[in-house]
């Protein structure tokens, strides 16, 4: 059989694209054919073999020879012979597109995608758009996860279907080095490794800062900084170096960058550690697995479910906890024993052998269901084509104005000669390539509408009820009992099913601002305002809703509107939430909301929103008809901006960190904002 794996970029010793050396190993043992295609490739230190297979493609390519052109590249001709195309999704990137136009059967690796609020500022619309374009897997035949972390992820949280979904090992070499790497660093006994990208929201900061107080107790401590530190990561490595040089632990830390050795590192180290807050299958923690070392680190997202009974693990908010779990390891004979006996039963299932025994059984099964050529299901999704719309519309639209011909009178030929003449060195490398983005984009523009009007001809009911939404005056009426009950109107099964999770709202945010008074927006059931009543807060309510109000029945809870809080004086509470309350405000009422949240709370105000960009039943899969003012983040941002409210940072991170908030898929929605 002709297999395509397809991944954004190919280079040596990174997790994701080792994933796909592992694939293609396995396949070709099973003597099949198998071609990698690529958008760019780094050969250094690539097997020659892979080195060999790989073919850099572009989409334009593509684009080119399914509207009707000749093939006129080898790589062109060796993707469409493809029988089986496997597709990466570290990220968004446009070869995914093709997962519903190829012919054959088809697949994906998830390897979860990191939330926008932990992005670098540069790279945080490319994690957004991996979020917005996450349903297009949805098209193929079947699905690759590493943890069970990421399973839950596409299953109970993006609504996968779990038997389009397989959890396999991620497979990990089990080869050791006979000598571990020598340490220069001779005084050094005990040796805390951290492997990973050189990246803000693996918290390597919190490693470093977090020493100085372990080397006050076990004076023989260093630390290996692990990781790719080129490019893009100069700048964080840079700055994580200026803290090592503020802290003068200059002969604790060393940064050996991206290693070929890193067996050697890991044979050498005493415990591996890790403060990440978002891991789709934490690989370091494997690879300590497979040589038997001790772990502390995060309890975030995936790492438990990766490391299991083989590490210790910390909130990555309380530098104390992560403290004492590493000297409880250095110091304890029989805390290090117990964690290598629970690595030493879990190397088995995750080595190679056992990634390619679950591996080949994903495929075998795949290959029961090859599909006729040209038979392939093209069902159309609305959510794919509403995600797609609506990076169209926010795509450049690039202009030509560009013209030789002129009709000036008696001068015009003359002008025109000249204007080619004067032009046309930069038409090739410029006007050209202009040209061809413009017709690119209004290809994609007619064919997205096209496919939309399609789908709406076919479901009248579906734009007669946005219509209806887009007129209706949303007020005390309409949020009865159906809105509540029964998810007619809203994202609600049952409201009171919400219970458990606003109770661990109210929880964080009275662990991160403490507030001794607080208002809450939309308060619905009053499910905050009643927890907090028990941690001793003074916590009022208040809903636009008569029936939600009765179903609470509290004294300190009251029918009320957003933008007319009117009942309250001055800065009568230290705190105002609102949670995912603010897309129900009509746009031209924002503003009040606002101003008057503002007129009421003494020292913070904290929004919890649906935006665009995120990819949960919020926002863009959205089933919620008085969801009216749903926009970006920028949007909130600027809004705030103007009316006068400055962020407090370090409390809005905390609340976006947080390991709930982020299995909630809450992170980079909230906002804490100060009022005074």
């Amino acid at each position: 059989m002709k297999v395509a794996l397809i991944t954004p970029t190919l280079i040596a010793h990174h997790a994701v694209p080792n994933s796909i050396i592992n694939k293609y190993r396995a396949l070709r043992e099973k003597s099949h054919e198998v071609d990698i295609f690529v958008q760019s490739v780094d050969p250094e230190g690539l097997p020659d073999e892979i080195a060999k297979s790989t073919y850099v493609l572009t989409p334009e390519q593509l684009s080119k020879f399914s509207k009707g052109g000749k093939p006129f590249t080898e790589n062109i001709e060796k993707w469409f012979d493809a029988q089986l195309y496997l597709f990466d999704y570290p990220h968004y990137y446009p070869f995914v597109d093709e997962i519903k136009r190829v012919e054959g059967i088809t697949g994906f690796i998830y390897h979860g995608i990191t939330p926008p609020a932990f992005a670098d500022p540069r790279k945080r619309s490319l994690y957004e758009s991996s979020m917005m374009f996450l349903s297009l897997l949805k098209n193929a035949d079947f699905g690759i996860v590493y943890s069970k972390y990421t399973y839950d992820e596409l299953v109970k949280k993006y609504r996968f279907s779990s038997k389009q979904i397989a959890q396999i090992p991620f497979g990990i070499n089990i080869v050791k080095r006979k000598q571990p790497i020598e340490n220069k660093y001779r005084g050094s006994k005990h040796i805390l490794t951290y492997i990973g990208r050189i990246t803000p929201h693996k918290n390597i900061e919190f490693l470093i800062r977090a020493l100085p107080q372990i080397v006050a107790k076990k004076k023989d401590v260093f630390l290996y900084i692990l990781g790719d530190d080129r490019g893009e990561y100069a700048r964080e490595k840079a700055r994580l170096v200026g803290i090592v040089k503020e802290l003068e632990l200059e002969r604790y830390v060393e940064f050996p960058g991206l290693v070929d050795d890193l067996d050697r590192y890991i044979e050498a180290s005493d415990v591996i550690v890790s403060a990440s807050l978002h891991e789709g299958c934490w690989v370091p923690g494997l690879e300590a697995i497979a040589f038997k070392k001790p772990v502390v680190a995060s309890d975030s997202t995936a790492i438990p479910f990766t490391v299991k009974k083989s590490g210790l693990y910390f909130d990555p908010s309380n530098q104390k906890e992560y403290i004492d779990k590493v000297l409880r390891v250095l110091d304890n004979d029989s805390v290090r024993s117990s964690l290598k006996k629970e690595a030493e039963k879990e190397r088995v299932k995750i080595s190679l052998e056992a990634h390619d025994k679950a591996f080949n059984k994903v495929i075998s099964n795949a290959l029961k269901m090859r599909p006729k050529r040209g038979t392939k299901n093209n069902k159309i999704d609305p959510n794919i084509l509403l995600e797609k719309l609506r990076i169209l519309e926010e795509m450049k639209d690039a202009k030509i104005d560009y013209h030789e011909f002129s009709d000036r009178k008696y001068i015009g030929s003359l002008l025109s000669k000249f204007r080619d003449f004067a032009t046309r060195h930069v038409r090739k490398f410029y006007i050209q390539p202009l040209e061809r983005a413009q017709i690119n984009f209004n290809d994609a523009v007619v064919d997205e509408i096209r496919t939309i009007l399609e789908y709406l001809a076919e479901k009248e009911k579906w734009s007669t009820k946005v219509g209806k939404v887009m007129q209706k005056d949303l007020n005390e009426e309409f949020y009865n009992r159906d809105y509540f009950i029964g998810g007619n109107k809203s994202n609600y099964g049952d409201y009171k099913d919400t219970k458990d999770i606003l109770i661990h709202l109210a929880d964080m945010v009275n662990e991160v601002l403490a507030p001794k008074s607080l208002l809450d927006i939309g308060c619905a059931y009053g499910y905050i305002p009643i927890r907090l009543r028990e941690k001793g807060v003074a916590a009022h309510g208040i809903d636009i809703s008569d029936f939600a109000i009765s179903q609470a029945n509290k004294p300190y809870l009251s029918v009320g509107d957003a933008t007319n809080l009117s009942q309250f004086k001055n800065r009568e509470f230290e705190v105002l939430v609102a949670s995912e309350m603010m897309e129900h405000i009509p746009e031209n009422k924002i503003d009040s909301a606002i101003k008057e949240a503002k007129r009421v709370a003494s020292k913070y105000i904290v929004y919890l929103i649906a935006m665009k960009g995120f990819a949960s039943h919020e926002g863009e899969h959205d089933h919620d008809i008085s969801h009216v003012s749903v926009h970006n983040r920028k949007f909130w941002l600027d809004k705030f901006q103007r009316l006068g409210l400055d962020r407090d940072v370090d409390k809005e991170r905390m609340l976006n960190t947080k390991q709930y908030s982020v299995d909630m898929g809450w992170s980079g929605r909230f906002f804490v904002l100060r009022t005074r």
